[in-house]
């Protein structure tokens, strides 16, 4: 998946805040692929033995696997009006999607989108800064440069102060073409802070001086805590988003311990719901916490969206619920459905690896499956999480035969 949702997954680790943000850098300086969308409600499980060592490359060799039993996913029926869509899952690596919970409604967040909505079409971004699964940016020549020095000026200007040096970093790319340089992300210094802009749309706030919170809002024991601590962030960090109705979205997990830990964002929840959903998925803000609980980072996830392929039809949640019942999913979890039952929560998200070549929606499917949980010490629900493309199938070219990989040991 995308390299941020990965990144921010090391906040689940018991380690120095310190530490853990030098392995976020290294990882932004030297693997390029990473997700628009909002850090991801994913924990990584890998088998017992083998997780301790394995955990911080797990978050980036992820695999991306599809099963399916009938055709009715991507039927590759022409559609003149718009054109067609392949969707894109990696399968390799290691670990699987799945989160730990005693209830599913600890994993609900502030999603925009509920199962009344009545959408018939959602839009379709192309992703103009496409990374190669090599880490190098695919077309260089279509990403507009400019757009990162821009964001840093209003940054800068948000916060009061001016920018006293600025670095441009080049990334080298090409395959067929040869070897080609390119602006990967431009650093920028100003009195109190230090920016950075990531060509793929992430941009990384440092604070020279970590600010200390008001009334003990750092210390998050409840999802009262962490929604009373997200709201404090939209309210006091507005003009530096630039969100007009500032929403949060808080969600909460646990560990192998038994030890929950509370995630949030921030999203504007201005415009029609069209409009809330692709807010909530492509363009979130996030506030890290260091072990004095002071703020010392942001992130800005701000993908590119000006090139839009269109408005296209889509499923209805019913209609992927029996996509998902019928084996037509994209999952990395290594066990099969139970049973409906099991299906106890759906939502829609766009998946943004910065991979791909189109940012598209699918229906998220939250699975309490037991045979994942049976060798916890505790009590705990494990839910894997499959997807439905929500683009009517029509739209979707066919797809190829799945390579699958499971973590089998």
């Amino acid at each position: 998946m995308y390299l941020d949702d990965y990144i921010r997954e090391l906040d689940h680790i018991t380690a120095e805040a310190e530490w853990k943000e030098k392995i976020k850098q290294t990882l932004q300086n030297t693997v390029t692929q990473p997700s628009a969308a909002k850090p991801s409600k994913k924990v990584w499980l890998l088998p017992a033995a083998a997780a301790a060592c394995c955990l911080v490359f797990s978050l980036i060799l992820l695999p991306q696997l599809f099963s399916s039993t009938d055709p009715g996913i991507g039927s590759g029926q022409p559609c003149p009006a718009l054109p067609m869509l392949t969707v894109e899952f990696e399968s390799s690596g290691m670990g699987y999607e799945g989160l730990m919970a005693h209830s599913v409604d600890e994993l609900i967040g502030g999603n925009p989108w509920s199962e009344n909505a009545n959408l018939s079409t959602l839009p379709v971004f192309q992703n103009t800064a496409k990374i190669h699964p090599a880490g190098f940016l695919e077309d260089s020549a279509k990403f507009p440069v400019s757009r990162l020095e821009e964001r840093i000026q209003q940054i800068a200007d948000a916060f009061g102060e001016p920018i006293t040096s600025m670095e441009k970093n080049m990334g080298k790319s090409g395959v067929k073409e040869g070897i080609v340089e390119y602006i990967s992300s431009i650093d920028a210094d100003c009195p109190s802070y230090k920016i950075t802009a990531y060509a793929y749309g992430d941009i990384r706030i440092e604070l020279k001086q970590p600010v200390t919170l008001p009334d003990n809002l750092g210390k998050i024991t409840s999802r009262g805590n962490a929604e009373k601590l997200a709201d404090y962030f939209a309210k006091e960090y507005k003009s530096l988003t630039g969100f007009k109705k500032p929403a949060i979205d808080v969600w909460g997990d646990y560990d192998i311990y038994n030890q929950q830990s509370w995630s949030s964002n921030i999203y504007d929840s201005s415009g029609d719901l069209t409009q809330q959903i692709v807010n909530y998925n492509l363009g979130s803000a996030h506030f890290a916490l260091n072990d004095q609980r002071q703020l010392f980072i942001i992130w800005l996830s701000e993908p590119d969206l000006s090139q839009k392929i269109g408005d296209y039809p889509i499923l209805s949640a019913d209609e992927a619920k029996k996509q998902l019942l019928n084996g037509n999913y994209y999952t990395t979890v290594p066990a099969e459905i139970p049973g409906e039952e099991a299906v106890e929560h759906v939502e829609l998200v766009y998946r943004a690896e910065a991979t791909l070549d189109c940012f598209m929606p699918f229906y998220k499917f939250y699975v309490n499956i037991p045979e994942l949980s049976k060798n916890m010490d505790f009590p705990i629900h494990t839910y894997g999480i499959f997807y439905v493309p929500a683009v009517s199938p029509e739209y979707l070219n066919d797809l190829p035969e799945p390579e699958i990989h499971f973590n089998e040991k």
